[in-house]
C-alpha cells in the first residue's frame, strides 16, 4: 500500500490517471491520498484501489522533493514503513505493524459475529433483540414515551 500525504496547498491533485499506471507496474494494493487526487473515472477504470481526502481537476506544481519508505502523518495518524493500511468504501485505517495480528484477529472474530447476526436476521430474527438493545431497554427505570407525532390532533 502507498500513503502519499500532501503537507502543501492543495490546489492540484497528488495523484491521477498517469501515476496510477505507473503505480500498477510496481504492484502496490492500492493508494491511500491525504490530498487531491484527479481523473477519478480513469483511475477507478485501471482497478487500482485509490482513496483520498479531496478531489481536484487541476495538476500540481511538480516543485520540490518527496521522501519514499519514512514514517508520515496521514490526517492526523502516524504511518510507518511496513504498517498494515486497510481501506473499503467506509475508509482508510492504519495499523502499526507491531499490532497487526492482533487487531486481524479481533477483526475476524468480529465478522464471524456479524455473519452469525446476519445469517439469524436472514432467519426472522430482530436486530433490535440481537444486538441486546431490547433487553437494556427493557431493564431501564422511568421511562417516559412520547409521541413525537406531527399529526395527533391538536399538533397542526
Amino acid at each position: 500500500m502507498l500513503v502519499v500525504v500532501c503537507t502543501a496547498e492543495i490546489s492540484g491533485a497528488q495523484w491521477g490517471d498517469l501515476a496510477c499506471r505507473y503505480a500498477l507496474q510496481k504492484g502496490p494494493a492500492g493508494v491511500v491520498v491525504q490530498g487531491c487526487v484527479r481523473d477519478v473515472d480513469q483511475v477507478r477504470a485501471l482497478g487500482l484501489p485509490v482513496w483520498a481526502t479531496h478531489i481536484h481537476p487541476m495538476h500540481p506544481d511538480k516543485r520540490g522533493h518527496g521522501t519514499v519508505n519514512a514514517p508520515v502523518v496521514c490526517e492526523g495518524v502516524r504511518v510507518c514503513p511496513g504498517d498494515m493500511i486497510v481501506a473499503d468504501g467506509d475508509g482508510v485505517l492504519a495499523v502499526p505493524r507491531a499490532d497487526a495480528a492482533r487487531v486481524v484477529a479481533a477483526a475476524q472474530a468480529k465478522m464471524k459475529r456479524e455473519d452469525e447476526i446476519a445469517a439469524a436476521v436472514r432467519n426472522g430474527a430482530a436486530v433490535w433483540d440481537l444486538s441486546g438493545a431490547a433487553a437494556i431497554y427493557a431493564a431501564m427505570d422511568n421511562i417516559t414515551e412520547i409521541d413525537a407525532a406531527f399529526d395527533d390532533p391538536g399538533n397542526a
